[in-house]
């Protein structure tokens, strides 16, 4: 049920591209711990005293734009069924104006965020908590989050994307089926695992960075670790190339590709026409060598 304390209703300057005049309001809520953002809105978090949402929206469809607390969650929810005939007819077909849809979530600390369909996250600023997982999937995004955090763990799936700025003592991030992550940060401790079809670019420093990849996934890593480990299945692709590392570890299978770039001392473990390309001369303690190759680059 909606769950609020107050509400301030004005109309604002601002102006959609629909041309309507917007309207916004503001609400206090109750502690929520997760958020569920749907239906195509924009939104970003900052830091608060107060659990609270500013919701803005273009006028004639304002009524339909809900936000509500609901077992410690705040969901973001448009009623686009409800529309008026004269509204739904002027959304309809491929010259429709681009609806204003626009929530700014104030929280103290939050723990999970959903985001559905065609939602999109952005960063006003900088975003610091405790523990949080962030769940990408529909054709959501997050663009240009930047985030502090204790440990931060990301998952995306289907079409969605997300550019991400993490500082944090623990960074996971997994990305499936068409999904593409952009990914820098400063880590203790680094884990990234991409799945199906999608891509994971990655710019970290960390003490320990690990990369997984699987079938047609593309990885690309740059940065920095005092260990640094790949593990490439079922013909993926790893270009690490732009990686230094103290120490490698690099365990390839099912003709996976890996390029890798300098490092003080390197294991490998390749199998079933793997190959593996390595950056200058490091010492190489080898596990097996089967039906592969470690080359330099020409």
């Amino acid at each position: 049920m909606k769950n609020f304390i107050t509400a301030f209703v004005f109309l604002s300057a601002a102006v959609a591209a629909s041309a309507q005049d917007a309207l916004t309001s503001e609400y206090n809520y109750s502690p929520f711990r997760r958020i569920v953002v749907n239906d195509g809105f924009d939104f970003s978090i900052v830091n608060s005293e107060d659990y609270s949402v500013r919701l803005s929206a273009d006028a004639d469809i304002f009524t339909y734009a809900h936000a509500f607390v609901k077992d410690s969650t705040l969901f973001l929810e448009l009623d686009s069924e409800a529309f008026p005939s004269d509204v739904k007819k002027r959304l309809s077909g491929k010259d429709s104006p681009v609806l204003f849809l626009r929530a700014e979530i104030g929280v103290p600390d939050i723990d999970v965020v959903e985001i559905h369909d065609n939602a999109v996250m952005d960063s006003k600023e900088p975003f610091t908590c405790g523990n949080v997982s962030l769940v990408v999937d529909g054709s959501a995004m997050i663009a240009g989050l930047e985030i502090s955090a204790d440990c931060v763990s990301l998952d995306l799936t289907r079409n969605s994307s997300a550019s991400v700025s993490v500082k944090a003592d623990s960074l996971k991030v997994v990305s499936s089926a068409l999904a593409s992550v952009t990914v820098a940060g400063s880590t203790v401790y680094s884990a990234f695992k991409a799945l199906g079809n999608s891509s994971l670019t990655v710019n970290c420093v960390s003490d320990e960075c690990r990369i997984a990849s699987e079938s047609a996934a593309e990885v690309s890593v740059s940065g920095k670790a005092d260990v640094f480990s790949v593990t490439g299945r079922a013909g993926s692709i790893v270009n690490a190339e732009d990686m230094l590392s103290d120490k490698a570890d690099v365990s390839l299978s099912m003709a996976s590709h890996c390029t890798l770039g300098k490092t003080d001392s390197l294991s490998v473990d390749l199998i079933g026409g793997s190959h593996l390309i390595v950056d200058g001369n490091p010492p190489i303690q080898i596990s097996r060598i089967l039906s592969s190759s470690v080359t330099h680059p020409e």
